[in-house]
């Protein structure tokens, strides 16, 4: 039996991957994060939000018959698809949802975010749990949790994080 008819939602034509028109893996990858993808409850504002607070860059929009998807990114790597659901009024308000962005300069970033009105709820700081490295937290519009870091001076990616 075919998996894909046990769907719940109506069929709706074929349409390109939207990850996979930006960056397809290449014959040697065994698979690869490509992004992830939420739901806003108003696209214009979250696009304004993540390219103008953010610094992020808008990389393509697909109009689907059920929805509008806007992707963004720092670059072709890992993207963000903003997703807005057309006739209905989902609840995108503080979902369980965070998304951790390493920041050249995050108290920067967190300035941004906060003349955006949004909510900082943890201030750039160094966090000795993670060998200094800068954390701070903030609220997008849609109150998904922003992780804002920066590595410390000497960090490599491969120093445990808790010893």
């Amino acid at each position: 039996m075919d998996r894909r008819s046990t769907s719940c939602r109506p069929p709706i034509a074929p349409q390109k991957c939207p990850m996979a028109e930006i960056r397809t893996p290449s014959t040697e990858d065994k698979g690869r994060f490509a992004g992830i993808c939420i739901g806003v409850s108003d696209l214009q504002r979250s696009v304004r939000f993540y390219t103008e607070a953010l610094g992020m860059q808008q990389q393509t929009v697909y109009d689907l018959p059920h929805m509008r998807e806007v992707i963004v990114s720092y670059s072709d790597d890992i993207l963000i698809g903003l997703m807005q659901f057309k006739g209905t009024q989902p609840n995108c308000r503080d979902n369980l949802v965070k998304i951790a962005l390493f920041l050249e300069d995050p108290w920067t970033v967190a300035d941004k975010i906060r003349a955006r009105g949004c909510e900082i709820t943890r201030e750039p700081t160094p966090m000795p749990e993670w060998n200094n490295m800068i954390v701070g937290f903030a609220k997008d519009p849609d109150g998904y949790v922003i992780e804002m870091l920066k590595k410390p001076v000497g960090w490599t990616d491969h120093i445990a994080l808790a010893e």
